[in-house]
């Protein structure tokens, strides 16, 4: 099944059903644009509160210091990244204002967007969305979308905050219609004192409710800044995807500033790990407890200013985090990789890479399909009914006309019956609506199968070591290949179900459970087709 062709045909059966009659016809401009829309990226949204790391994370994901990082939260509202080349290297920012005019800037106004003073605040009240065109291979399938953080500091100043209270309202606006519009979202959480604090939970909760997606991620952001939450970021992750299983499909923890930070200095990690290793380790606990006792001259050798050298422009956090594996492990390449596990970068351009890159098509067309099938509820429910009002409004005037013999009124009679449909030919309508309805709705049904399936397989690839060779091989062809299924007889696939629910009780791995429970609803979807 190749999905954007059967959603094409789809959209022409839908054009050349909805050109038939005047209520149909105001949607041909929307058909058309849902079949550009087939072949157009898909939109990722980034989504989440002010200073959960949002742009940090950005920058990292994409590999581009263009999500602007900095103490103050930046005012631009919407930051779209594009796959291609800026159309003026000098001035890569496309700004869309809400005026509707577009320029193009560079550095200086991206700075300029910074801080909350009412000339930022005025000029940010203006813009619509600012744009960046990058040559990245992830930008192919996806165009990356960073939305305003959600809640804010405000300042005292009466102007400023009415200002602010203005531009926050418009960021919630903007933010939700991005969230709900996307074809994904990537949610950041930062760090909380207690991750399992009900009021946070609950304000998450509120903050989702309205537009997002199904295709959601969450990201606990900033993991370095707590000891104890980069100790137990794993177990604390697994609580909120726990707790949130109906807003996101997993959360999973991350430091960006901890990988660009280790990125950024591990040419220096030798020197690094050499000064630390001579330091006790009870004074090296108590030096990593405040940066002040860090720096404090009697608790090591290695001179102040080398110390400060060291530091220098890392937060604290992560430095403390960064000095701790360096001084726990023996080799720089061991801790190098121990870093970067605790960032977890890698982990989460793999989720999004198996739920989003490589289901960006299955993701766009089911989209598009919700949207086809809105369009066809509109037609029948409201353009119908229209349209048999105005066939029982031409019938009466019609019958009037019909009523004197004279012929003018009789070529009046028959040119009214040519101006309106029959209710037979109405009905006729109809009843191609519904089918088209139908089909898009058993179209949704089997991408939202494979999509299953391929999320089934992914899983199983990921935990080999769970199965055998013979429940690799049967599980592998099952999701991978159902149309080798088609030639086995009902009775062996009914044994199959038989046998996977006797054995699935006495599996341990809440993972192949899992799989086994898809298996047998697949060989039960199998049977019923």
């Amino acid at each position: 099944m190749n999905p954007i062709e059967e959603s094409e045909k789809l959209i022409n059966t839908a054009w050349n059903l909805f050109n038939k009659i005047p209520y149909g016809r105001e949607h041909l401009e929307d058909l058309s644009n849902l079949e550009v829309g087939l072949h157009q990226p898909c939109e990722l949204a980034i989504a989440g509160k002010v200073k959960a790391g949002k742009s940090s994370f950005l920058n990292v994901l994409i590999g581009e210091d263009l999500a602007k990082v900095g103490d103050l939260e930046t005012t631009a509202t919407i930051n779209r990244f594009c796959y291609g080349r800026p159309e003026y290297p000098n001035r890569p920012v496309k700004v869309a204002w809400e005026d509707g005019t577009i320029t193009f800037e560079g550095l200086d106004f991206m700075n300029s967007l910074q801080g909350h003073d009412t000339e930022t605040l005025k000029k940010a009240s203006q813009i619509d969305y600012l744009e960046y065109r990058i040559e990245h291979p992830l930008l192919r399938e996806l165009t990356v979308v960073d939305t305003p953080g959600t809640g804010a500091v405000v300042s005292e100043h009466q102007d400023v905050t009415e200002l602010y209270f203005n531009l926050r309202e418009k960021h919630k606006i903007q933010t939700r219609a991005c969230t709900s519009k996307a074809d994904a979202v990537v949610y950041l959480m930062g760090a909380v004192p207690n991750i399992r604090d009900k009021s946070f939970l609950d304000d998450f909760k509120k903050n989702t409710e309205d537009g997002m997606p199904l295709n959601a991620v969450g990201v606990l952001s900033k993991v370095d800044i707590d000891a104890k939450l980069l100790e137990n970021r794993e177990e604390q992750a697994q609580y909120l995807t726990d707790c949130l299983k109906e807003q996101l499909s997993t959360v999973i923890p991350v430091s960006a500033g901890l990988y660009k930070a280790v990125k950024d200095t591990e040419h220096s990690f030798r020197e690094w790990q050499s000064l630390l290793h001579d330091i006790p380790k009870e004074t090296f606990d108590k030096m990593l407890r405040a940066e002040q006792l860090f720096m404090l001259k009697s608790y090591s050798n290695i001179p102040v200013e080398k110390r400060q050298d060291i530091k220098k422009g890392l937060h604290w956090s992560i430095f403390r985090t960064i000095a701790r594996v360096l001084y726990e492990t023996q080799s720089v390449e061991e801790a190098i990789k121990t870093l970067y596990e605790m960032a977890n970068i890698d982990s989460v351009r793999k989720t999004i890479d198996d739920y989003f890159f490589k289901r960006s098509k299955l993701i766009r067309c089911t989209r598009v399909l919700s949207e086809l099938y809105n369009r066809c509820l509109k037609v029948q429910t409201f353009g119908l009914f229209k349209l048999r009002q105005d066939a029982g409004q031409f019938a009466r005037w019609e019958r009037f006309a019909r009523q004197y013999r004279e012929s003018e009124a009789a070529g009046l009679a028959d040119y009214l019956k040519s101006q309106y449909m029959t209710t037979a030919e109405i009905d006729g309508i109809e009843k191609e609506v519904t089918k088209l309805k139908a089909t898009i709705e058993q179209l949704q049904m089997d991408i939202q199968q494979t999509d299953k399936d391929f999320q089934t397989l992914s899983a199983i690839q990921a935990n080999k070591e769970l199965f055998d060779e013979e429940e690799m091989e049967e599980f592998s062809l099952l999701f991978g290949g159902y149309g080798e299924y088609r030639y086995k007889e009902k009775v062996w696939i009914q044994e199959r179900i038989e046998f996977w629910n006797g054995e699935v009780s006495f599996v341990f791995s809440s993972v192949k459970r899992s799989i086994i429970n898809s298996a047998i609803e697949k060989y039960n979807h199998i049977l019923n087709k």
